[in-house]
């Protein structure tokens, strides 16, 4: 299990009611059976940025898949 970093509630509108924690971290489940069996080569590349992604994104929107869920979205110069 790894800390990320927490956060900011105030980013997240009508959804800051409903979030238990600020905390951001990824479970071990998430990342070996999940992430790096279906997205390895994208979290290799952004790996590096998830932390400023989290903490300053360019946008956050709701997931229409899944419920209570929110996507961070930040445009990566390289």
């Amino acid at each position: 299990m790894q800390y990320i970093t927490n956060l900011d509630r105030k980013k997240l509108g009508v959804y800051e009611s409903k979030l238990i924690t600020e905390e951001v971290i990824l479970t071990d489940e998430r990342l070996y059976e999940h992430i790096l069996l279906y997205h390895e080569g994208e979290y290799k590349r952004l790996r590096p940025y998830i932390k400023s992604i989290i903490e300053n994104p360019d946008y956050i929107v709701e997931d229409n898949r899944h419920k209570d869920t929110m996507i961070y979205l930040k445009q990566i110069d390289t």
